[in-house]
């Protein structure tokens, strides 16, 4: 697996290259796997409304019923390819958001979860960070703040779009 990702209830093991996901239920251990029916290259995965979605070369998606045995899981589609997310190479959530870090674009893009469908992207990063290269952002976390794992291992936090000084303790 590329991507192992877990939710409370479910723990999902991707592998991107196969385009195939193991599900197990954490309560009961019971397991099922299923390809994902995308045509598309799989970039990057989390966790979103207690669903995995999945960055694709053509935008973001979802799948949905991954409880069963079944030879194909469908794919929905729930944000087009554009600007914000063409290229892009992260994805993460956080409470009712999506947030897409695209290199090309030297920016985080935050989409919010609407009743039907996600908002038009927000340029999240209100700095375009000095001497921050993109390229070089290894992973992504969001719990509130932005986490960012560098090639060189350093770990940047920001704030409401700001980097912000931290220090790591007892390493």
């Amino acid at each position: 697996a590329a991507q192992v990702l877990l939710d409370e209830e479910m723990l999902y093991f991707v592998d991107t290259e196969q385009k195939t996901v193991v599900s197990v239920e954490i309560g009961s251990k019971k397991a099922a796997k299923a390809a994902v029916a995308t045509e598309n290259t799989i970039q990057n995965t989390t966790i979103f409304d207690g669903q995995p979605f999945f960055l694709t070369s053509s935008g973001v998606g979802s799948v949905t019923d991954l409880s069963q045995d079944s030879e194909e899981a469908a794919y929905q589609e729930e944000i087009a390819e554009g600007d914000s997310n063409r290229n892009a190479r992260f994805i993460s959530s956080y409470e009712t958001y999506l947030y897409v870090l695209n290199p090309e674009k030297r920016n985080i893009f935050r989409y919010s979860s609407g009743d039907e469908e996600f908002s038009d992207p927000i340029g999240w990063m209100q700095e375009v960070s000095r001497g921050l290269d993109f390229s070089e952002v290894t992973s992504i976390s969001v719990d509130g703040d932005v986490w960012l794992g560098m090639k060189d291992g350093r770990v940047l936090k920001f704030t409401r779009g700001q980097s912000e000084e931290f220090s790591i303790r007892g390493m």
